[in-house]
């Protein structure tokens, strides 16, 4: 099964984000904008594995307390023909402690996990072509930014069913406060 580790949303979030992807797309000629319920924060992308008591076992190891995190501002990566469009975070020392804990105890179990630097961001469109004229900086200007807390990391199973990606959740880790 191919397997990713995030910090998933609420419903509150999910349709707030949904709400901007929507507005988003009125300024495109094409594009594949991501699902409400697919809405998340990926922390390590893992792959086609089977040994999901590994994973879990590496998620068990993380101590880490809840921390806030911001979500601000628009990008893109890609090509001059289409992009990748992604709403990123306010740096968060929290969140990258704990990706790089996540990703160490992945790689000591096995797991080949991807060398490039963790730059936190999630995808609102995929090969998003816009329209003429159309200025992403100035509509970002527009959104405000986005404040939650994460309390918990999930493991997600990616599935591809009836030609739509579906993300179950399959493990959470609950951050707890240190004593």
């Amino acid at each position: 099964m191919r397997l990713f580790m995030a910090v998933d949303f609420s419903d509150e979030m999910k349709s707030g984000l949904s709400d901007i992807a929507q507005r988003l797309r009125f300024h495109t000629r094409k594009g594949s904008f991501t699902l409400r319920d697919n809405f998340h924060l990926t922390l390590a992308f893992i792959g086609e594995t089977e040994d999901v008591p590994s994973v879990k076992a590496a998620m068990d190891g993380l101590s880490c307390a809840p921390f806030a995190l911001v979500f601000k501002g628009l990008g893109t990566f890609g090509r001059a023909d289409s992009s990748i469009v992604w709403m990123g975070t306010e740096p968060n020392r929290e969140l990258s402690s704990a990706v790089s804990s996540l990703v160490s105890a992945l790689r000591a179990k096995g797991f080949r996990i991807e060398e490039r630097d963790f730059q936190p961001h999630l995808t609102l469109g995929r090969e998003v072509v816009f329209e003429k004229g159309f200025d992403l900086r100035s509509f970002a200007a527009e959104i405000q930014p986005i404040k939650m807390k994460v309390n918990k990391i999930t493991l997600f199973r990616s599935d591809r069913i009836n030609g739509r990606l579906t993300y179950t959740d399959i493990y959470e880790k609950i951050l707890f406060e240190h004593l």
